[in-house]
């Protein structure tokens, strides 16, 4: 069985060392910017990221561009209806490189209070929400994030 804890995360130094590049150069090549670089090194750069099994770090990437790539759906609770919505918008997400998030309030107005907490303190890209009995107060909370937001039952405004 694979043990994803007992390895250790390699890092653009790992990176640097295997392939002899300043720490800049492997950075702009993962990141894909700044292409000051040649076709050769970002071949030789990427392959040593292949081998080593690097991972981006993804909390650092958030902290300097604050785009996660995540969505957030808000769902009242997990039945057929609303896991085939989750499954519909994980589909088209992961066609554009984005994950979703689920928060189920499991029909309780404290749970979605709690979700809503969350969602106004955790970074996402945006927020959609597959319910139509969302407390208007919630409703307002996250608005007040300035996500854009997208709804499936309830028209946000009316």
């Amino acid at each position: 069985m694979y043990n994803i804890a007992a390895q250790q995360k390699v890092t653009i130094k790992d990176i640097v060392r295997v392939t002899g590049y300043s720490t800049a150069t492997v950075s702009r090549v993962l990141n894909g910017t700044n292409q000051f670089y040649s076709d050769e090194t970002r071949s030789k750069i990427e392959k040593a990221a292949k081998e080593l099994g690097y991972v981006p770090n993804m909390y650092a990437k958030v902290l300097k561009t604050s785009i996660t790539n995540n969505i957030a759906l808000i769902v009242p609770q997990m039945s057929g209806f609303y896991a085939e919505i989750f499954s519909g918008l994980q589909a088209k997400a992961n066609l554009s490189g984005y994950s979703v998030s689920l928060y189920s309030a499991n029909n309780s107005v404290n749970h979605e209070e709690m979700n809503v907490r969350s969602l106004s303190s955790l970074p996402c890209d945006g927020i959609v929400i597959a319910s139509g009995l969302l407390d208007p107060e919630h409703l307002n909370a996250l608005r007040a994030t300035n996500l854009p937001i997208v709804s499936v039952e309830y028209i946000i405004g009316a």
